[in-house]
This record gives structure tokens, sequence and C-alpha cells, in this order.
């Protein structure tokens, strides 16, 4: 009988190591408030959010490089100074695309202007076309309708499972 128990102390340990591990290597999760924050204003689910920076870099932000995808969401800066001049913000200097507040703020707001998370391949189509110069734009998008959307969207479910405290 104390074999059992030991056995099944082991067997739980095991099983709660792995999903911390999973939870924090796998699928890591930083800037929490300001995920929150702007899925509120601009209406997206935040796990949709987490998803997107998760597929775009793993949240290891790429830092400022002129003329280049930067920050957490991987958003061009050119593409990322036309969003905010959009939105309203008073951004002026290219670098501070990267910054994680204004590159999520610049993300969270183009997802919800472009399909939204109800429509993860149509978005994820627009998303990889803003940041692209590719010549056969269209076969570009329907690649990432295809492909992107599903990704996202698998990644999204696992964050609402892992992280249930990005809901409100």
């Amino acid at each position: 009988m104390k074999k059992i128990f030991i056995t099944l102390g082991i067997i739980g340990t095991l099983i709660i190591g792995a999903g911390i591990g999973t939870r924090s290597l796998v699928y890591p999760l930083t800037n929490k408030d300001t995920i929150k924050k702007y899925s509120k204003e601009y209406n997206v689910k935040p796990e949709v959010i987490a998803a997107v920076i998760h597929f775009e870099t793993n949240f290891k932000p790429t830092p400022y490089k002129e003329g280049h995808k930067v920050g957490l969401m991987n958003i061009n800066d050119t593409q990322g100074l036309n969003m905010a001049k959009e939105m309203g913000l008073n951004i002026t200097k290219p670098e501070d695309i990267a910054s994680d507040d204004v590159n999520i703020a610049l993300g969270t707001w183009y997802i919800s202007n472009n399909g939204g998370d109800s429509n993860l391949n149509d978005m994820m189509g627009q998303w990889i076309l803003r940041n692209n110069d590719e010549d056969d734009k269209e076969k570009m998008v329907e690649y990432a309708k295809e492909y992107y959307g599903e990704k996202v969207e698998s990644r999204a479910k696992v964050y609402k499972m892992l992280y249930p405290e990005l809901q409100f």
C-alpha cells in the first residue's frame, strides 16, 4: 500500500511539473497587464493577442533595426508608424514601434480592424500582407489564411486553457 502512495505521489509530481514546464517554457507569457489592457480597449480576446505574439516571436521581442519587423508582434517599423498615425498615436520615431506597450497596442488595433478574433484566417492573411513586399501578394495571403490562421487559433486555445487569469 505504501508503494502505491509513493508511486501516485511521483506521478502527481511529474504531471504538475510537466504542466508548469509547458506553461512557462513552451507557452511563455509576458506583458499580461498590457495584453489585457489592449484586449479590452480594442475588443480582441487576450488569448488571441498572446497567440499572435507567440507565433511571431515566442515572447522574445525583436530589437529595432531600420526597415525590419520589430517588437513582440513583429511589426514593420514603417507600417507601424502608419498604423500609429491612423490610430492617432503620437509616435514619430520608428524605434518606438519596438517598445512592448506600443507594439502590443498597434498589433491589437490591427487585429481588431482586420477581421478581429472571430475570423482568424482572414485576419492572419491581412497580418502577413501588411508586413511583406512580396510580388505575388494574392498567393501569399491565401497561404497565410490556410497556414497561419490555423496555427494562431490552436495557440489561442492553449493560452486560454493555460492562462485563465488573462480572461476578464
